[in-house]
């Protein structure tokens, strides 16, 4: 880059390609910083960080928490002015803004790491040392964030006195800020499902270092094939059959006094799909719905239905092949009498 302390008259009025991708760069990780702070800590904070602790002590060091963030947003108002006036007048042999831009970055990824682990589980372990040191912490990261953010954007008059040339500077760190900002990628381990159930939107099973199953959270939980997925579902979807239809007498051999007993899954929009009222037109029979569920994953529906196909052994065979041809889920989960 060129001489930040140089004089306006020495400032190169273009800079070469090397400088300006240089530039672009800087803003990438900034913005990917910035969000996973200002989005995914909120989610972090919520729905993970107190997740072992007691829910009424959990709702306290929430509530301190996001009051915290609240109280640093007002005060950055006031703040910022102080810490440019820092960048101003820092006179090292690496100019003013450089050392900001290393120091900065260097202490918010090591205090960034820090927060997102909980304070190393510190919160199981002692909850009035863990929400002093968590201030603190998050305080600290902030200021050595807003250090290097004044300083990026600060450094573009030093950097070319072309006005047309700041501009370009200006729109690559805008540009690449963008890319940052919306293609963060946050990779969370938990055995918690509620938590990948709200955040997270592909899921990867992984025991004894094999990925089992992977793919998106809705298709996974809607339909999961390996065991240690189906028990790790079961905590937040309910995959049981009810008592009451537990005591219908359920086998699992077909037979002529018996009707089919079936588990139709939905996702998406198949949800809103009239499969039963188009069962019952096609094959001539009735179907008695036992027991239905509709949940959301990240506004996406899925559902469950247990019904039973009624009719002769042939024509239930052909309901439940036709329903085999639909976008859904579907498992013959037994046979009930037909007095069920």
């Amino acid at each position: 880059m060129s001489n930040e302390n140089a004089a306006v008259g020495d400032v190169r009025r273009k800079g070469g390609l090397g400088q300006r991708i240089a530039y672009a760069c800087g803003n990438l990780g900034q913005s990917a910083f910035y969000n996973a702070m200002s989005t995914y800590f909120v989610v972090y904070v919520t729905s993970c960080l107190f997740s072992g602790v007691d829910k009424a002590l959990a709702a306290k060091l929430i509530g301190v928490i996001t009051s915290l963030v609240v109280i640093i947003r007002i005060a950055e108002i006031f703040i910022d002015p102080l810490l440019g006036n820092i960048v101003d007048n820092t006179t090292t042999k690496w100019g003013r803004f450089r050392p900001w831009q290393f120091i900065g970055g260097a202490v918010s990824a090591v205090l960034l790491a820090i927060v997102f682990s909980g304070m190393f589980g510190l919160v199981n372990v002692n909850t009035t040392l863990f929400i002093v040191l968590f201030v603190i912490t998050f305080v600290v990261l902030d200021v050595f964030y807003s250090l290097r953010d004044i300083s990026y954007w600060g450094m573009i008059p030093a950097l070319s006195s072309d006005s047309h040339e700041r501009s370009t500077y200006t729109s690559l760190g805008s540009f690449t800020g963008s890319i940052g900002y919306n293609g963060i990628t946050i990779v969370v381990i938990t055995h918690e499902m509620a938590v990948v159930k709200e955040i997270c939107h592909r899921v990867a099973v992984i025991e004894s270092g094999v990925i089992k199953e992977m793919g998106r959270v809705v298709d996974i939980f809607t339909n999961p094939q390996s065991q240690t997925m189906k028990d790790f579902v079961t905590s937040i979807i309910n995959m049981e059959l009810p008592a009451g239809i537990k005591n219908l007498g359920v086998t699992d051999q077909p037979s002529p006094d018996r009707y089919m007993l079936v588990r139709l899954r939905f996702k998406g929009a198949a949800t809103s799909d009239p499969v039963v009222a188009d069962i019952v037109r096609k094959f001539n029979v009735e179907v008695s719905v036992l027991y239905g569920n509709i949940d959301y994953i990240q506004d996406e529906p899925f559902g469950y239905l247990i019904v039973v196909i009624m009719g002769d052994m042939e024509t239930q065979a052909k309901a439940f092949s036709y329903i085999k041809t639909l976008p859904i889920g579907s498992e013959v989960l037994g046979y009930v009498p037909r007095n069920h």
